[in-house]
């Protein structure tokens, strides 16, 4: 795991005291050892279905989640887990989504609604 310190506050990820600045509210964060992955809550009446990112522990941003269709315009991930050294997400339309934590591809998914 990383020594890195890191929480939110007001919705914005902190890395060791550093605010890392991302497009919309981090709501949740996730890590696997010097990678951090954060869920980010779009404003009301926008679309942003790629909430997700991947960052490093100092605070660059490695990677956006990868595009994916859906049954619904706006379809976001909802929730982010570690799973046997994986990173999962869940979104709106009922998919868990296993994530490269690399580089944000989707490598697999499941319907689970």
């Amino acid at each position: 795991m990383s020594n890195a310190k890191a929480s939110i506050i007001n919705g914005k990820l902190h890395l060791e005291e550093k605010g890392i600045i991302l497009p919309f509210a981090a709501i949740a964060y996730v890590n696997i050892g010097q990678l951090f992955f954060v869920l980010l809550e779009s404003s009301p009446g926008v679309i942003f279905n790629e909430n997700i990112f991947g960052i490093l522990e100092s605070g660059d941003t490695l990677w956006q989640v990868e595009k994916k269709s859906s049954v619904y315009p706006d379809s976001p991930y909802t929730d982010i887990w570690i799973q046997d050294t994986h990173l999962m997400a869940h979104n709106w339309d009922g998919w868990d989504v296993w994530i490269d934590s690399k580089t944000g591809k989707i490598l697999s998914k499941t319907y689970t609604k």
